[in-house]
Order: structure tokens, then sequence, then C-alpha cells
């Protein structure tokens, strides 16, 4: 074997340790999450499919037709670098926004998740905020606005 074939041998043998590597590291964080009680991925993932459903359906009278597998990646690739009260903040935003091409579009999630830093900014005007919330980002919703409270209550037992 040449020093040169070798030398492939070996940085191919890193590459695949070093992917392995990552997906460990995925795998670790997960656990990690499970044994601080903390939301996993996936357990965030379908809070958002849930939370899209609820947002688009209030604006659009139907359900929203989701495509799992396309749409679970787009939202771990967001919750990679954004919170997920980031992610509802700014999905809030899109469906909100006046934008003619949203609205013939009916607003798709495919074209939210290519336009993320688009909504980025303070996450409402004071004046869309539920009576006495002050949590960042705020609320959408009086509902949402009770529930946080009621988890910010029960962390703090």
């Amino acid at each position: 074997m040449t020093d040169t074939q070798q030398q492939t041998k070996i940085l191919n043998q890193l590459a695949s340790i070093k992917a392995e590597h990552l997906r460990l590291g995925d795998q670790l964080l997960e656990l990690e999450k499970l044994l601080t009680l903390n939301p996993t991925t996936g357990q965030q993932v379908k809070q958002l499919f849930e939370f899209w459903h609820a947002q688009w359906g209030l604006i659009y009278k139907r359900p929203y037709v989701f495509a799992h597998a396309k749409d679970a990646a787009s939202f771990k690739r967001l919750l990679k670098d954004l919170s997920i009260d980031e992610v509802r903040a700014r999905m809030v935003r899109y469906l909100k926004d006046p934008d003619g091409f949203f609205q013939m579009q009916q607003h798709p999630l495919g074209l939210f998740v290519a336009q993320i830093n688009r909504f980025t900014g303070s996450s409402f005007d004071r004046a869309d905020r539920p009576v006495g919330c002050t949590h960042e980002p705020a609320c959408d919703s009086d509902v949402t606005h009770t529930r946080r409270l009621m988890q910010d209550r029960r962390a703090t037992r």
C-alpha cells in the first residue's frame, strides 16, 4: 500500500469517527435532557407541530396538512439554533405578517422556515401582550400566558 493510499484510508476512518462522535454527542444531549426533565428535541418538535396546527387553524379555519418527515427535520434544524419559545414567537410574527405573497400562499410552513430570519425582533408590541404578561418572548394569547404562569409556578416549588 502506498503512502497516499494509506493516508486516504486514515482520513476516511477519521471522517467516519468524527461523524460517529457527533451522533453520540446528540444522543448524550438527549439523555441529559431526559435526566434533567427538559423536553427532548422530539418532544419539542411535537409541541411545534401542535402550536403551528393551532395557530394556522385560527387563521384559515381548517387543519394544516403537514409533510411530517420534512417538517420535523425543519423543526429540528430550527431548534438547534433557537429556543422553542423563539421559534413559536417567530411563527406568530410570520402568521400575522400582512405580506400579500404569504397570504396568497396561505402561510406555508416551508416558506416560514426559508424566511426564519425575517421574523426576528421584539416578540410583540406591548398592546398585543395578554394582560400582566412579562414573559420574553411574550405570550401570544391568554391561554398560552396561563400555561406559562402555571409552568413557572411549578418550577419554583
